[in-house]
């Protein structure tokens, strides 16, 4: 159509040669070269911090240790050991106490004594409530205690605690509502 020549096709012809792959293989080389020291950059210096914050707290621990808390001295101290006259053989060594028993035992015994059941299932009841603090087992002897006690152990005592204290209020109330509405 036009055969005139374009000035501009001159100026926008590739000034390269012909062949580029030489040039696009170094600048690989040298791009793949940066980014591997780059990444290796990147890993050493995480690597380092690592390092770093782990010696200052071996750093930090050695220097905020405490002072051993007990003093420990050695003394050598020289007893003489008193001679002491035989006792008499018809000497008898005195009894050793007996440990106080346990809520359960003292339930126990309750079962197994009914004339004492009243006055054991109150010292079993009071064991767990304050020994042990089982309430649940404190209700169910101090149940048993207010159903074979006489009535004048259902008045409140000072001693009795706040548990006692509503388990008698509550058989009180069923007492009266008995008479009343039966």
């Amino acid at each position: 159509m036009n055969d005139i020549p374009d000035p501009l096709d001159e100026l926008l012809r590739s000034a390269l040669p012909s062949s580029p792959t030489i040039w696009k293989e170094s600048l690989l080389s040298r791009t793949t070269r940066t980014l591997r020291w780059r990444r290796r950059g990147r890993r050493i210096s995480i690597f380092a911090a690592l390092a770093a914050c782990y010696v200052a707290g071996l750093v930090s621990m050695r220097l905020l240790r405490a002072e051993p808390a007990v003093e420990v001295r050695r003394e050598v101290v020289y007893v003489t050991e008193e001679k002491r006259p035989e006792s008499p053989p018809d000497r008898l060594a005195p009894p050793v106490p007996e440990r106080p028993l346990t809520a359960l035992a003292l339930e126990w015994q309750a079962a197994e004594n009914p004339e004492r059941s009243a006055e054991l299932n109150r010292r079993a009841g009071d064991r767990y409530f304050a020994e042990e603090n089982d309430l649940a087992s404190a209700v169910r002897c101090y149940k048993r205690f207010l159903s074979a006690c006489p009535v004048a152990e259902l008045e409140i005592a000072p001693q009795d605690n706040w548990l006692l204290v509503t388990l008698k209020h509550a058989r009180l109330e069923e007492k009266h509502h008995a008479k009343n509405n039966g």
